[in-house]
């Protein structure tokens, strides 16, 4: 459930999932704000709109959340402001490319605009000032947001917290359903990990910010990833573009713990977190400031209450050597085998 209140004109306090944000009532004069479908402290937000001009029609917005960063008088202000603008074309070109390349269920990119950011008007003691200060006043009115084609759903996150309680996580039905979402995701990482094929300079395309919160499900049982906001480049040339500097606490992968972690960085991140998901899926569990550390969460098998091939490809998945853990390949081997023994059961 999120919360909303109007504050002043096009101004308006959402909350959701105990964060509040500060937002437009309605960007650009077009787009109005009706919910946020995906909060992430650390990176952006994923918002559901309504497009006036075209009857109404539902989409979904990207727009960074800089609550925390950007302060009043804080001298990296304009550092962070430009370093996510940076990021946020690196976004756009990506998704640009995922179209191209025909990745099913993941979002068109519909518009971008620049419009007026009502979030640079935090103060220092978490109240809402009547105006941003002055080292923010040339970018309170050309923030970018990344307008996309709206999928019809709810978030992994949100879909599971009403059906956990009915639910025995432990059910061979349950584990099925939990398969079924790696193997889809999976599907669509492999795509991403293969545009080298088409693309003269690009070599990989690795997601990085895997989590419940960013995978919707939709009426039709599917499942589909939004917020490409996190993605890393390995270009052909060697060079790398945003890796390894992007995870959400709790699903930080061992690799990122190393000095110089970018050498270590590869597809098998996304395994990772991937195993972290399905994890979840499977025990329920919560994650606190007691069952993460570093980033990363303490992952205890003993609570999985799985066949032993699921149990497998988790304990694969979430191996801390990244020469060791299972590649997309083998894990979809061992997806498909572990759907067989449910089917055989």
């Amino acid at each position: 459930m999120t919360k909303r209140e109007k504050l002043a004109e096009n101004i308006i306090l959402m909350e959701k999932d105990g964060q509040k944000f500060i937002l437009p009532e309605t960007v650009d004069g077009r787009y109005e704000i009706a919910d946020i479908l995906s909060s992430n402290s650390g990176f952006g937000l994923v918002l559901t709109a309504y497009d006036k001009n075209v009857f109404g029609r539902k989409v979904l917005i990207k727009v960074r959340n800089y609550k925390g960063k950007v302060k009043p008088g804080n001298l990296d202000n304009k550092r962070i402001i430009e370093q996510a603008r940076k990021e946020t074309r690196i976004e756009v070109g990506t998704l640009s490319l995922i179209r191209q390349i025909n990745i099913p269920n993941t979002p068109v990119i519909r518009d971008i605009v620049y419009g007026y950011y009502p979030g640079f008007l935090w103060s220092e003691d978490g109240k809402i000032s009547s105006e941003a200060s002055p080292e923010l006043q040339e970018y309170i009115y050309n923030e970018p947001y990344i307008v996309l084609q709206y999928i019809e759903g709810e978030t992994l996150k949100d879909y599971f917290a009403k059906i956990k309680a009915t639910t025995k996580l432990s059910s061979l039905e349950w584990q099925k359903t939990v398969l079924e979402v790696a193997k889809q995701i999976l599907k669509m990482l492999r795509k991403l990990y293969r545009v080298g094929e088409k693309h003269p300079k690009i070599e990989k395309i690795i997601y990085q910010d895997l989590k419940l919160e960013n995978i919707i499900v939709t009426p039709s049982g599917n499942f589909a990833l939004i917020d490409f906001g996190g993605c890393g480049l390995i270009l052909k040339d060697g060079t790398t573009v945003n890796l390894g500097e992007i995870y959400t606490p709790g699903y930080k992968a061992p690799e990122l713990l190393i000095p110089n972690a970018k050498k270590l960085v590869s597809e098998k991140l996304d395994i990772y977190t991937l195993g972290v998901v399905m994890y979840i899926l499977l025990t329920g569990i919560q994650m606190t400031t007691s069952n993460v550390d570093k980033g990363m969460l303490k992952i205890d098998y003993s609570l999985l209450n799985v066949i032993p091939s699921v149990k497998e490809i988790i304990v694969r998945a979430t191996e801390p050597d990244v020469e060791k853990r299972a590649d997309v390949d083998e894990l979809l081997e061992m997806i498909f085998a572990a759907l067989k023994d449910i089917a055989n059961s």
